[in-house]
């Protein structure tokens, strides 16, 4: 399975140092979350890392188009307008905006598949009944977001996901990195 991982929506330096040591250390794509700042902040945070990782990061809105940074991609927020060709993946929040943005993107990301851990009181909309059956009927390639943990990875695959995006499960944890582990070793099974 795919592992994402967004960054928090604050500036950190403790998240800049954990994120150079995982970026070192690990293989998984990062989306930068940073709704806050401007076009030159964005490109200032992405620096502190390698160029190397640069590839590996995915900014999410719209100022990531004029990075001068050689990402990965852009990711449409759902506040962004659609700009053909330009998004990598799309944020979703139902199966009609998946079966929308399939076609435009490489992949989609529906949230919240649980409640979220890093957005308090943002509740699952979903139950496995209707994602598997969603999955069924469509190939999408999409991405579960929301609640997800290293412990629940395992079952994502069995409904049809092909990845996970983690957030709170990481940041919120004592141990960032050997969450990050956990993840990615459930991953690879």
């Amino acid at each position: 399975m795919k592992l994402l991982l967004i960054t928090g929506e604050e500036n950190s330096s403790k998240e800049i140092s954990l994120l150079k040591e995982m970026l070192d250390e690990h293989e998984f794509s990062l989306h930068v979350r940073k709704p806050k700042f401007s076009e030159v902040e964005l490109n200032n945070w992405i620096n502190n890392f390698k160029s190397e990782h640069h590839n590996r990061m995915i900014v999410h809105g719209s100022n990531g188009f004029n990075l001068e940074a050689n990402i990965s991609g852009v990711h449409k927020r759902s506040t962004d307008q659609w700009e053909e060709g330009k998004y990598i993946s799309a944020a979703c929040h139902s199966f009609d905006e998946v079966i929308n943005d399939t076609d435009k993107t490489k992949y989609t990301i529906l949230s919240p598949i649980k409640n979220s851990i890093s957005k308090k009181g943002y509740k699952s909309k979903f139950n496995t009944d209707d994602l598997v059956s969603f999955f069924q009927r469509n190939e999408a390639q999409t991405i579960a977001l929301g609640g997800i943990t290293p412990e629940s990875i395992s079952e994502m695959k069995p409904i049809g996901f092909s990845g996970v995006a983690l957030c709170g499960a990481i940041w919120e944890a004592n141990d960032p990195i050997n969450e990050l582990k956990k993840a990615i070793n459930e991953c690879q099974e």
